[in-house]
């Protein structure tokens, strides 16, 4: 069993005070070959149209905003982890039907990290080296389905459900698809104390999934991993919830 260790990371060059501290932004190679530079001048000429009738300049008022927005999108900025106001899920609490727990023995560069349930609303989307793992794995001895399980505290109008799996960003893979990746999956909403499906999906092969679903009032979003495709433990990076329109 493998944990999730730091790639080589790609360098680009931004505004400091947009990426937060003193270094470039790193962003790992997504498996849909996501352009963080393309994804920062969207987010730019998206913000400026919101906020007619200032320009593109005027953006620089606005840079947490953009920042958040980038995140949403699946960017990663060094320091910087979810703040989205519109997040249901960020202020929740997360539980599984089992993590796997790394012995002394599993020679992996982050077997000292743990990869509990509440690793998935950490706000950052990719392993930290000597920080976290910011990775919920399933026990991989207790094999699939697993469930990971978002209490949201108090009822709420939902309309989006955002999921980010593990697609392996360590390893260029030009045809298969990673086998960490979630492939089967189910979610279902907890409302007046009952769980309803709102969402099954089978054959999944990308990292980032954003589920718009009849909206539904509820207190919790629970994910059931059937299958993926090969890894024998559930990877799951985030979970963010949104109400309707959001």
């Amino acid at each position: 069993m493998r944990a999730p260790a730091v790639s080589r990371d790609l360098q680009h060059s931004a505004p400091k005070s947009l990426f937060g501290e003193r270094r470039q932004p790193h962003v790992r190679r997504a498996s849909h070959q996501h352009d963080a530079r393309r994804a920062l001048v969207d987010a730019r000429d998206a913000h400026a149209v919101r906020y007619r009738p200032g320009n593109r300049d005027r953006c620089a008022d606005h840079v947490r905003t953009i920042q958040q927005q980038l995140l949403r999108d699946d960017a990663y900025l060094i320091g910087l982890a979810n703040a989205d106001p519109d997040d249901l899920a960020r202020t929740g609490r997360a539980s599984a039907t089992s993590t796997w727990k790394p012995t002394a023995t599993d020679a992996d560069a982050f077997c000292h990290h743990d990869f509990a349930a509440a690793n998935v609303l950490s706000g950052i989307g990719r392993p930290e080296k000597g920080k976290s793992s910011n990775l919920w794995v399933s026990d991989p001895s207790k094999g699939l389905p697993q469930e990971l399980t978002v209490e949201l505290g108090r009822p709420a109008d939902i309309g989006k459900i955002d999921l980010r799996f593990d697609t392996d960003l360590d390893t260029l893979h030009f045809s298969d698809v990673p086998g960490t990746c979630v492939r089967d999956y189910t979610l279902e909403v907890r409302s007046e104390g009952t769980w309803r499906r709102v969402h099954a999906e089978k054959g999944n092969a990308v990292r980032r999934r954003v589920h718009d679903i009849a909206p539904v009032t509820g207190d919790a979003v629970r994910l059931r991993v059937a299958a993926t495709h090969g890894d024998p433990a559930a990877r799951v990076y985030e979970v963010r919830v949104y109400p309707p329109g959001k």
